[in-house]
């Protein structure tokens, strides 16, 4: 898997080779960077929640996972892999973007990923502006 990753080397070398062949402005190019990365970011610690989630519920241990469930009155055998991914997902973009905790509860996972893509969109748009 180490070595996987040392291919991201050669895909940054590929981007700076396009980068000078088509001519986009350095703003376009660090704009797409900043994006990639950010969910690139995002995507890795939604991945290590949602590992940590279910392996403690395997250990029948409390988890955010079940704190979500009981929360939410849902049966935590009901909950699939991209239902965690999800709760996980919405969690790490609350963070990431510093919207903070407890303002807005949806309820759903429809409105899950509505508030997920509402904070990256946000929070981008707040880097831009910086």
């Amino acid at each position: 898997r180490l070595l996987r990753m040392m291919r991201l080397v050669r895909v940054i070398k590929l981007i700076n080779r396009w980068h000078s062949r088509i001519g986009t402005s350095y703003a376009v190019y660090n704009t797409i960077k900043c994006a990639l990365l950010t969910l690139m970011v995002l995507h890795w610690l939604t991945c290590a929640w949602s590992f940590l989630g279910m392996m403690a519920l395997a250990a029948e241990q409390e988890t955010w996972l079940r704190t979500y469930a009981i929360r939410t009155a849902q049966d935590i055998d009901s909950f699939g892999i991209v239902d965690v991914y999800t709760i996980a997902m919405y969690f790490n973009a609350m963070t990431i973007t510093g919207v903070g905790y407890g303002d807005v509860n949806p309820t759903g996972l429809l409105e899950l990923n509505l508030s997920t893509l509402t904070m990256f969109v946000m929070g981008f748009v707040w880097a831009w502006v910086l």
